[in-house]
C-alpha cells in the first residue's frame, strides 16, 4: 500500500460494550444500564442546571417512544426533528430511533422553502418541533407537506388550535400505557439491525439544493466505535455541547459521550464562556470560529495591555513558538508544509535548549494561564471539526498547551474520517484516518498521484452512507459501486499517514494565468486577525485575488476609539483612510508577499462591506458555511470594483 492510500492499523483502545449493540437506541440503553445514578444531561434553567440521571433519561426515551407508538409512529416512519440543541432533542431523536422510524433533522434557523423541501421530498409523516417559532413555521408550509400527519411541541407550549400534542403530553400517554402492560416489559425493542436506516441528514447545499444523505444505524455505530479511540472521556465526566445537534458531527460525538457514560451540558452561545467556568468540562466538540475567537480576545488583551506586560507577553510567546517549532524538529514530527518555517536540526537543538525553561515556566505557567482558564481549567482536549484549523491557530493552542484535536469528515461518513490522537497530535493536518476506514488521493483521471503530492481525496470505509435519499444519480456521482467515496476535497498524505486539507475542488479559484488556488486556507489565516469577523477570497479568471472583508466592527470601533478617529456610524467607519491602511495591514500580514508563498496566493485588493453573511440572507448555510453562488452574485458590483480600478476598496 503507497502512502497516499493509508489505513490506520494501530494499536486499538478499549470499545466500550454498549457499542456492541445492534442499533443506536439499543446501544444508549445498555450505557443507561450499566451508569443509572450518573449525570446524563444538564441544561441551564433559569440561573442553575437541571441534571437528569442516566435512569431518568431512559425512563423519558421510553415512556416518548410509547407515546409516539400510540400516535401511530411505525417503523421506518420518517420524523422531521426541527429544532437546536438542548436535552430534549436528545430524548426525541433516541425515542423516534427506539420506534424503528427514521428522524429527519432540521435546523430552526432554515427558510421556509428549504423546511418545505426537504420535508417533502422524505415524506414525513411526524414533525416534532423546538417550540412555538418552529410550529408556526411548519403551519406555514403544511399545505405543501401532504404526508404531515402529526405534530408535536417539545416545549409544552400552550396550542389554542390543539393542533400540537407537548411533549409532556405524549410522554404521560406512554407512561400510562406502560403501567398498564399495553406494551412487553422489554419495550422498547424493536427488530431493527445495523444495516437499518437511522436518519436522513440534508446537506448544507453551499452549490445547489440540499440531498438527503442516508446513514444507517450501522453507518453511526462503527464511527462511535472509531471516535471511541480518539475521545478520552470517562464515566461521570463533563463534555460540553455547543454544537447543533442537527449536524452529525455534534450528534455523534453526544452519542460516543454516553456511550461512555459522561455527562452532555447544553450551553449556547450566549453563555458558553460563562458554562466553561461553571462546568469546566473535560471535554467538547467546536469549530475553527470558537477558537478563533479565543485567539482574537487573547491577541485583543496583549494589544491593550500596558506597555511592560505586553512587551513581556510578545517575549514569552516569540520564546514559546521558538521552543515548540525546535519540539517538533527533535521529535521527527512531520512538516506539513504549511505555517512557519522549521529550523535545521542543530539550531532546533540550541533554540529549545534556551527557550524550553522559558516555555514551560514563564509562557505556559504564567503568561497564557488566563486563555487555560478561560476554557474551564480541566480541559483535557478538544475536538475541532467542521473546517481545517489555521496553522497559525493551531501553533498558537499548542504553545498555550491547549490539545486541540483536528478532525476532518462529511455529512455523508457519519461523519468522522480522520483525526488527530492525543499521542499523535501533528498540527496543520487532521491526522490519521479513524481504524477501518481507507483513504486515498487521486488525481483528475483517478489515478493515484505520487507520494506527498495533492489530488483528490477519496474515502472507504463502514461510516460511508448507504447513498442520497431518492437520487440514485447524485448518488452514482460520487459513490462508486466498490465503496470508495469521492469527498470532492482536496488533499495530500503525509508519509507518517497525516492528511493535510489544502481546500474544496469546487471552490479551487483559477486564475487568469492559469495558476490553481484553494481560497479556504487563505480565508481561515485573514480571520485570525481580531479586526476581521468573514472574509470571502475572490479571483476567477483574473489576473490576481481580492477578498470582501467583513469587519469585526467591536474591535474596529474600539480601535477607532483609542485612535481618536471621528466616524458616524459603522459605514462611515469603514470609509476613513486609517481604518482602510489597518485592513490592508491585517491582510499584509496573513496573505501578503512577504509569507513565503506562491505569488498567486497574494490578496492584493479588498472590499469591506457594512454587514455580516447570514442564514437568514442566504449567504450562508445553517452550518455557517459560505454560499459561494450566493455572495458572487449578491456583491458583483463590489467584485468588479476590485479588478476594474486602482485602490483598496
Amino acid at each position: 500500500m503507497g502512502v497516499n492510500r493509508f489505513r490506520y492499523t494501530g494499536a486499538a483502545m478499549p470499545v466500550p460494550a454498549s457499542l456492541e449493540a445492534d442499533n443506536i437506541a439499543q446501544a444508549f440503553f445498555a450505557s443507561a444500564a450499566a451508569h443509572p445514578h450518573l449525570p446524563a444531561l444538564r441544561r441551564r434553567e433559569g440561573g442553575a442546571f437541571a441534571p437528569v440521571t442516566y435512569a431518568e433519561a431512559a425512563t423519558q426515551v421510553r415512556e416518548l417512544a410509547a407515546g409516539l407508538t400510540l400516535l401511530g409512529l411505525q417503523p421506518g416512519d420518517r420524523v422531521a426533528l426541527v429544532s437546536e440543541n438542548w436535552d430534549r432533542w436528545l430524548v426525541a431523536d433516541l425515542a423516534i430511533l427506539s420506534c424503528g422510524a427514521v428522524d429527519v433533522p432540521r435546523p430552526s434557523r432554515i427558510s421556509a422553502e428549504e423546511l418545505a423541501a426537504t420535508l417533502a421530498h422524505s415524506g414525513c409523516r411526524f414533525a416534532v418541533a423546538a417550540g412555538p417559532e418552529e410550529l408556526a413555521a411548519l403551519r406555514a408550509v403544511r399545505d405543501r407537506l401532504p404526508a404531515l400527519e402529526v405534530l408535536i411541541d417539545l416545549s409544552d407550549g400552550q396550542d389554542p388550535r390543539r393542533e400540537a400534542r407537548g411533549f409532556s403530553e405524549v410522554r404521560e400517554a406512554g407512561r400510562r400505557a406502560l403501567s398498564a402492560g399495553r406494551f412487553p416489559a422489554t419495550f422498547p425493542a424493536p427488530r431493527v439491525g445495523r444495516d437499518d436506516l437511522a436518519t436522513i441528514v440534508y446537506t448544507s447545499g453551499t452549490t445547489g439544493r440540499p440531498k438527503g444523505v442516508m446513514l444507517t444505524h450501522g453507518n453511526i455505530l462503527s464511527n462511535l466505535t472509531g471516535i471511541s479511540q480518539v475521545i478520552h472521556v470517562g464515566p461521570g465526566e463533563s463534555v460540553l455541547s455547543i454544537l447543533p445537534s442537527w449536524h452529525m458531527y455534534e450528534r455523534t460525538v453526544e452519542y460516543a459521550a454516553l456511550c461512555m457514560g459522561a455527562e452532555i451540558v447544553y450551553t449556547t452561545l450566549r453563555t458558553f464562556k460563562e458554562d466553561l467556568q461553571a462546568v469546566r468540562p473535560r471535554f467538547f466538540a467546536s469549530v475553527p470560529r470558537i477558537w478563533t475567537k479565543i485567539h482574537q480576545k487573547a491577541t485583543s488583551s496583549i494589544a491593550e495591555a500596558p506597555p511592560l506586560k505586553r512587551a513581556l507577553a510578545l517575549a514569552a510567546w516569540s520564546a514559546g513558538t521558538r521552543a515548540v517549532l525546535a519540539r517538533k524538529v527533535l521529535a521527527g514530527e512531520p512538516d506539513p508544509g504549511c505555517g512557519p518555517r522549521r529550523p535545521g536540526r542543530l539550531r532546533a537543538l540550541g533554540e529549545w535548549l534556551a527557550c524550553a525553561p522559558v516555555l514551560h515556566l514563564l509562557c505556559r505557567g504564567v503568561v497564557f494561564r488566563p486563555v487555560r482558564r478561560a476554557a474551564g481549567g480541566r480541559l483535557r482536549g478538544a475536538l475541532s471539526g467542521g473546517a481545517s484549523l489555521p496553522p497559525a491557530l493551531d501553533l498558537f493552542f499548542e504553545v498555550v498547551g491547549l490539545k486541540l484535536l483536528n478532525g476532518y469528515g462529511l455529512t455523508e461518513t457519519s461523519p468522522v474520517l480522520t483525526c488527530r490522537r492525543f499521542e499523535h497530535n501533528v498540527t496543520g493536518t487532521v491526522g490519521r484516518p479513524l481504524p477501518g476506514t481507507e483513504v486515498r488521493i487521486v488525481d483528475t483521471g483517478g489515478r493515484e498521484v505520487a507520494p506527498g503530492e495533492l489530488g483528490r481525496i477519496l474515502v472507504r470505509g463502514p461510516q460511508v452512507m448507504a447513498g442520497y435519499y431518492r437520487d440514485p444519480e447524485a448518488t452514482a456521482r460520487v459513490l462508486a459501486r466498490d465503496g470508495w467515496l469521492d469527498t470532492g476535497d482536496l488533499g495530500r498524505i503525509l508519509p507518517s499517514g497525516d492528511l493535510v486539507l489544502t481546500g474544496r475542488a469546487k471552490d479551487t479559484i483559477v486564475l487568469a494565468s492559469g495558476e490553481n488556488v484553494e481560497p479556504e486556507p487563505i480565508e481561515e489565516r485573514i480571520k485570525t486577525s481580531r479586526f476581521v469577523d468573514q472574509v470571502v477570497i475572490v479571483g476567477q479568471d483574473r489576473d490576481y485575488l481580492g477578498a470582501l472583508v467583513v469587519p469585526a466592527f467591536g474591535e474596529l470601533e474600539a480601535w477607532a476609539r483609542r485612535q481618536a478617529i471621528p466616524y458616524a456610524s459603522p459605514r462611515d467607519l469603514l470609509e476613513q483612510q486609517p481604518v482602510l491602511d489597518l485592513i490592508r495591514d491585517q491582510l499584509g500580514r496573513r496573505a501578503g508577499s512577504s509569507l513565503n508563498g506562491r505569488p498567486a496566493e497574494v490578496v492584493k485588493r479588498f472590499r469591506l462591506l457594512d454587514r455580516e453573511f447570514t442564514i437568514e440572507d442566504g449567504t450562508l448555510t445553517p452550518t455557517l458555511k459560505v454560499r459561494r453562488p450566493v455572495v458572487m452574485a449578491r456583491y458583483r458590483r463590489e467584485i468588479e470594483g476590485l479588478f476594474a480600478r486602482p485602490g483598496a476598496a
